[in-house]
């Protein structure tokens, strides 16, 4: 039996879900060489993304030594000498007469950070390392991943390595779409960078010092620049980025400004196609803000703005809503994210709450502040905003968890799943009875619809978790996350994952169905021994004690035949209810995306996340199938790989000890 081959676009575009699941992606790399190539490509793509590997020195250990092994091979002999520096070289010292790996892995790599660098130096050089020594071996390493071939997309700059100087380099700079820079770098340097790298989309700038005049030529070499985000906490204009920063009016779509505003009055009104606008700790120069006018503007997030009067962000939310009324749709900003909302100068929660009903009516996400006496503006919110799909309230202390959780329950229109909860002087408190009280009346009016919800640390007690694993079990939490910083946090991981409950039932069910099902079986099967000799003449069907028995023993033999007809028919009945236990196992697996089953393929995909598109790709693989010419002589059996590429993993477990990795890849 062969594998059919699926078209590897589409087995990427499936894997690109699963790229967080690193068990799921090690299973997939075993199935052939086409799904383990994609997979090793993914799961290489940044490393340093895997939270939970990320700290793990063992992780960092095994990265070296398998960046190393690649290094070596393809090296010009620099690092090999500079290696020869090490006293702690031993440990590679026996890579040079290995077989060459299986991939090439380094030109995988997407996302090359100043942490990566760092780390994999770290486990190179364990002791005694000169800065001579380090800086070369900083400078190899980033010769090696930025050489000719590479695909890297996103660089945070070194500080000390001049990249331009190393050739090939020129060829992966003219390619990037992301830097990530400090301002304090030589404008020489910027300079040089600037005839190359000419291509960014996303530019990423920390200053901490004087104007420069060399990045300030980079940003204006720039053909399309989309993503712009700059640092700073010094007050200080800075002209010449500034005024660069201007060349890139008619492309730029994203802005985010973290701490003082540098840029001259008027500069940040000129991007009329902005469709993204963040500020955070923004604490100076507040008139340049002012007559803002965006009419492309679907995101707005203030983060800490504690200076900013709310007439000003009142013109931004307006202005927002203008040009889609030109045009006729129901439109303005699709997201408001603003934390610490309460801190905002001259803040009025009705007047808020009437601009996002009026000139956000098509909003997806908002946040409010939420005191007793204005529980009436957020009821104008749930009840007007019927596309809301996740809402974050910031409650004051003295507001009634019960009537705030009512109002949840019986005005959320049904497209809301996601809450998040905060309170920021840490003195609002909710019992336990209240929050049931709440998950009861919202299961009610959902029909088992999931709720994502989000909690700040301080208001959940072990008391809550028991309510909560509660309704966990029941299908109304379908995610529930505490102690979380921001949105961003939201969007990247669940801290506390609550499990399908209804999946666990019926998958308990089945078991024990199976197990007595099996026991039944063995006893049947051990009492056949109880087909004893014509001596004991004929055996009566049901055992009358009055029945003239030729010997004692026929008794217990009818009796014990009697005992193997009824385990023989409870066998069956248990297998009749197995099959319709299996198909709502199914049904429900499908409605929930815990698992589809593609005819020997198996793509799990975790019931907290959900990741989108996922059954996009998974019915472009059913498609591709039923639509083969020969679709019904397929048969699906998974291929297991050499051993010896087992032991990738998807991240080294040290060097593939391949005979002829080539050939076997």
């Amino acid at each position: 039996m062969t594998l059919p081959c699926l078209p590897a676009d589409i087995v990427s575009e499936t894997l690109e879900h699963l790229h967080s699941d690193l068990k799921s992606m090690r299973s997939c790399i075993l199935v052939d060489r086409m799904w383990c190539k994609v997979a090793i490509q993914i799961l290489w793509r940044s490393p340093s993304h895997y939270k939970s590997l990320a700290n793990s020195s063992k992780f960092w250990s095994r990265m070296a030594y398998t960046v190393i092994s690649c290094l070596i091979q393809s090296s010009t002999g620099n690092l090999i000498e500079i290696l020869d520096m090490e006293k702690d070289y031993s440990q590679f010292s026996n890579l040079r007469s290995q077989t060459p790996p299986l991939f090439d892995y380094l030109l995988f790599w997407r996302f090359l950070s100043l942490s990566d660098i760092s780390n994999i130096k770290k486990y190179i050089c364990l002791e005694d390392k000169s800065t001579y020594v380090d800086y070369l071996l900083e400078s190899e390493l980033y010769c090696s991943f930025l050489s000719c071939g590479s695909r890297i997309k996103y660089l945070e700059l070194p500080f000390n390595v001049y990249l331009t100087q190393h050739p090939g380099v020129e060829i992966t700079l003219s390619n990037l779409q992301c830097l990530r820079c400090d301002a304090n770098i030589s404008s020489d340097y910027y300079a040089e960078l600037s005839t190359c790298c000419r291509t960014l989309q996303k530019l990423y700038i920390e200053i901490w010092g004087e104007d420069n005049e060399g990045l300030a030529n980079l940003i204006k070499s720039q053909k399309a620049l989309k993503h712009f985000e700059i640092h700073s906490q010094i007050v200080q204009i800075y002209p010449m980025i500034s005024d660069a920063l201007c060349t890139q009016v008619n492309s730029l779509r994203y802005l985010r400004i973290i701490g003082n505003p540098c840029f001259e009055t008027g500069v940040i009104g000129m991007f009329k196609h902005l469709t993204t606008l963040i500020l955070e700790n923004f604490n100076h120069n507040v008139e340049i803000l002012e007559q803002m006018n965006f009419p492309e503007l679907k995101v707005l997030e203030v983060v800490n703005d504690t200076v900013t009067p709310f007439e000003i962000y009142k013109g931004i939310i307006e202005s927002a809503a203008a040009n889609d009324s030109k045009k006729g749709g129901g439109g303005g900003l699709k997201r408001i994210y603003w934390p610490l909302m309460h801190t905002t100068v001259d803040l009025n929660p009705r007047v808020y709450s009437e601009y996002v009903v009026n000139y956000c009516s098509n909003i997806l996400f908002v946040s409010i502040y939420v005191k007793e006496s204005s529980l009436a503006e957020l009821e104008v919110l749930l009840v007007h905003l019927n596309n809301l799909e996740g809402i974050e309230i910031q409650v004051d202390s003295k507001t009634s968890p019960s009537h705030l959780f009512n109002l949840l329950s019986t005005k959320s229109p049904r497209s809301l799943t996601m809450l998040s909860l905060m309170n920021f002087d840490s003195e609002w408190m909710m019992t336990p009875e209240e929050l049931d009280v709440f998950f009861h009346d919202w299961g009610n009016r959902r029909n088992g619809e999931g709720l994502r919800i989000y909690f700040q640390r301080d208001l959940i007690y072990s008391s809550h978790y028991k309510v909560i694993k509660k309704y966990g079990r029941k299908g109304v939490i379908q995610e529930f996350m505490e102690y979380f910083q921001s949105i961003y946090e939201i969007e990247e991981v669940a801290m506390c994952v609550v499990p399908s409950p209804k999946s666990e039932h019926e998958a308990r069910s089945t078991v024990s169905i199976a197990i007595f099902a099996t026991i039944c079986q063995v006893i049947n099967r051990d009492y056949r021994w109880c087909n004893f000799s014509s001596e004991m003449g004929d055996i009566p069907d049901y055992c009358p004690s009055d029945y003239p028995y030729q010997v004692p023993i026929t008794l217990k033999a009818c009796q014990i035949r009697l005992a193997n007809l009824i385990c023989m028919w409870l066998y069956y009945a248990s297998l009749i209810l197995l099959i319709p236990t299996c198909w709502s196992l199914q049904t429900l697996a499908d409605k929930k995306n815990l698992h589809v089953d593609t005819g020997g393929y198996s793509i799990h995909e975790s019931y907290n996340t959900g990741w989108p598109g996922i059954r996009k790709a998974e019915n472009e693989i059913i498609k591709t199938i039923s639509e083969s010419p020969n679709s019904s002589e397929i048969i699906w059996s998974a291929s297991p790989l050499d051993n010896n590429i087992v032991d990738i993993g998807g991240f080294p477990s040290g060097v593939e000890t391949s005979g002829n990795a080539e050939e076997s890849a």
